[in-house]
């Protein structure tokens, strides 16, 4: 299953920069991701597909090809471009990107509390992050959201088709499951307190 339509799908714009690309034999790949930013909490949850409050429970890491991935209307020209990290730039990345191998963390979440777009409100979410370890070779998306097992958190997640779900952006779309509320990434000042979500998708 092609995990890069997630990245396409949302309209994510990538670089993926091979680290030491002097060295064939480099076990480090860096990946970097320009992701919409939201002006309000209810601007979030407008563009949000599904919103849940759920509880970590597996991860895997995956890899797939971008051969699947559909173009966003509002994407830049070339939305995935690829380069050695010595020379990171649009022009020095192979024109045709279409089979680029990109590696995922795919997690499964435990439905706590469904607030909008599921198909039931218990059972489980798949939900697919660049990066991870995978056959020696580590994949760094320097974005990506710490998550914890057995952790709760409120996901506003971007949904397409039968394929995993991912975070609106990794900065405004995880926060923690609890009374806190407060957002996974400290430079959001955001929190999805209980009354916050109460107001957001109580109509």
């Amino acid at each position: 299953m092609n995990r890069q339509i997630f990245a396409a799908a949302a309209g994510i714009a990538l670089l993926l920069c091979l680290a030491g690309c002097s060295e064939p034999a480099s076990t480090e790949v860096v990946y970097g991701a320009s992701y919409p930013d939201y002006a309000s909490m209810q601007d979030l949850a407008a563009n949000a597909s599904v919103v849940v409050r759920a509880t970590l429970q597996a991860s895997v890491v995956e890899e797939g090809d971008n051969s699947a991935a559909p173009q966003p209307t509002d994407a830049p020209t070339g939305v995935l471009t690829v380069a050695p990290i010595s020379d990171a730039s649009p022009e020095a990345a192979p024109s045709d990107t279409s089979t680029i191998s990109m590696v995922y963390t795919v997690f499964t979440f435990r439905i706590n509390e469904c607030f909008k777009g599921c198909d039931s409100k218990t059972g489980s979410i798949s939900v697919a992050q660049l990066g991870g370890q995978l056959d020696g070779v580590t994949y760094v998306f320097r974005s990506a959201v710490d998550f914890a097992e057995n952790q709760s958190y409120v996901l506003f997640l971007s949904k397409v088709d039968n394929q995993p779900a991912e975070l609106l952006n990794p900065q405004q779309g995880a926060y923690l499951g609890d009374s806190t509320g407060s957002a996974l990434n400290p430079d959001n000042p955001w929190k999805m307190t209980p009354n916050q979500l109460s107001q957001l998708f109580t109509s």
